[in-house]
């Protein structure tokens, strides 16, 4: 397991940097994978990347931040570049509901289903009133 900050705005409004840590698990099959799950990866640059999982078709997973919605920039992955699925979120020290529960699925489902102009201004929001340290 792996206990990292969060670093970035790309997975605003589940992880925000600055506040959140999270705890990423490794896991032994890709099939451990479900359509939502917080999965960390290594890009082809070696860099961590920490992004939805959107669509698992063979050993190639698509990827997206939550708060990627202007540009629906999506990454494709190989199954062997997924390093493991984030099992727990930390907020200001404080554990956030399982990120894997059908209830987090949900929450996240109808955050995916918002109008995107709604989803822009509530990020917008959330990051005028938590400015990333620099």
């Amino acid at each position: 397991m792996l206990s990292l900050p969060v670093i970035g705005r790309s997975m605003l409004p589940t992880l925000r940097p600055a506040t959140d840590e999270i705890l990423i698990s490794p896991i032994d099959d890709l099939d451990d994978l479900r359509e939502l799950d917080i999965v960390a990866v290594r890009d082809r640059d070696g860099n961590l990347l920490v992004h939805r999982l959107i669509k698992k078709d063979g050993d190639q997973l698509l990827l997206r931040g939550d708060g990627n919605v202007r540009n629906r920039k999506e990454e494709t992955v190989a199954a062997d570049q997924v390093i493991g699925v984030v099992t727990e979120i930390r907020r200001d020290g404080r554990l956030l509901p399982d990120p894997r529960s059908d209830a987090s699925r949900r929450e996240i489902a109808r955050w995916l289903r918002l109008p995107k102009l709604l989803r822009r201004l509530h990020i917008r929001l959330l990051t005028l009133l938590n400015p990333q340290p620099k």
